[in-house]
């Protein structure tokens, strides 16, 4: 980050889900903003869906993958409750999209063995495909909103690929009130979005409330993200080319001082 108070007095909506506010949040104070802490969704992990209709008939060297740390931390969550523990998956293979969700596996003891450079599904499956003969099993852990395309070309290409959702997404702002105040009355410079859930959620609360947004600034990480905001017109968007928390609110950082210069 280019200083310790670079963004002094600004003020950032932190829209992502409750048990995922802070990391957001410290970055934002170390800098010097303000956090406003909204979360656009709520997280929880699936019911009446069970590790053990395919988890023993998992064999040494089968994969699974996992393309976000809220896959990570719901799987373990399953694992946990249906009486398994972190033993039970050293003898498969990990792949992991995303340098934060490789660092969020080691806290589970557990190092990945794919990562692709660069972080998309996509280029997942690219390289799935050059290391994991057809014979073994790929278990794609994700959430119910995240789209199935990995596994259906895994699928399309000769893979027996098991779909694991592990968590569901409710797109539902809970604190509407806080964000309409902070919003009618100009305290926001930016709204971060981390996934096109959260963008879903604000346009569909905004629609309900006829409120126009059009004049704010946003920032997000993925080009996913960044399609699903921009397909509602939106123009004043800050994307970094790395996608994690650090280098979005770098972008940010980078055009508060741009403008501070203009003035």
């Amino acid at each position: 980050m280019s200083g310790q108070s670079s963004l002094n007095g600004v003020r950032i909506i932190n829209s992502r889900a409750l048990h995922q506010l802070g990391e957001l949040t410290e970055l934002i104070e170390r800098n010097g903003g303000i956090s406003i802490e909204i979360p656009f969704l709520k997280i929880t992990k699936t019911k009446n869906i069970t590790l053990r209709s395919f988890f023993p008939e998992l064999s040494p060297g089968d994969w699974l993958v996992f393309t976000s740390k809220n896959g990570i931390k719901f799987f373990f969550e399953h694992m946990e409750e249906e009486g398994f523990n972190k033993r039970d998956v050293d003898s498969f293979n990990v792949a992991v999209v995303g340098e934060k969700t490789k660092q969020y596996l080691h806290k589970y003891g557990i190092q990945a063995s794919l990562m692709p450079k660069t972080f998309t599904g996509e280029d997942l499956a690219k390289e799935l495909v050059q290391k994991v003969p057809k014979t073994k099993r790929i278990v794609v852990v994700r959430g119910n909103l995240a789209k199935p395309s990995l596994r259906q070309s895994l699928i399309e290409l000769g893979y027996h690929c098991i779909d694991f959702i592990v968590y569901e997404t409710i797109e539902e702002i809970e604190q509407g009130d806080k964000l309409y105040s902070s919003l009618l009355n100009y305290e926001v410079d930016y709204i971060t979005f981390t996934s096109s859930s959260t963008v879903r959620s604000f346009m569909s609360w905004c629609e309900e409330r006829n409120f126009s947004w059009h004049h704010l600034s946003f920032a997000c990480i993925g080009k996913v993200t960044e399609e699903t905001l921009r397909s509602y017109q939106a123009h004043n968007v800050l994307v970094p080319e790395r996608f994690t928390l650090e280098d979005m609110l770098q972008t940010i950082v980078e055009d508060v001082e741009m403008k501070r210069r203009s003035t």
